[in-house]
C-alpha cells in the first residue's frame, strides 16, 4: 500500500509537511498490518484445503 500512495512521492516533504509525519506513519501501519492479514488468510484457505481445521 505505501509503494502504491508514495509512488514518485519524497517521503522527506511529506513527512515534514503538516499532518505528513502521520500520515506517513499510517501507510507503513496499514502496510504491516495487511501483510499479517494476508499471511494469516493464506494460511487459514490452507488448512481449509488439507481439510484440518484449526
Amino acid at each position: 500500500m505505501p509503494v502504491m500512495h508514495m509512488r514518485g512521492a519524497h517521503y522527506g516533504e511529506i513527512a515534514k509537511s503538516p499532518g505528513g509525519f502521520f500520515f506517513v506513519w499510517t501507510l507503513w501501519a496499514l502496510d504491516g498490518l495487511g501483510g499479517f492479514t494476508f499471511i494469516l488468510s493464506a494460511r487459514g484457505l490452507w488448512s481449509l484445503r488439507r481439510g484440518q481445521p484449526r
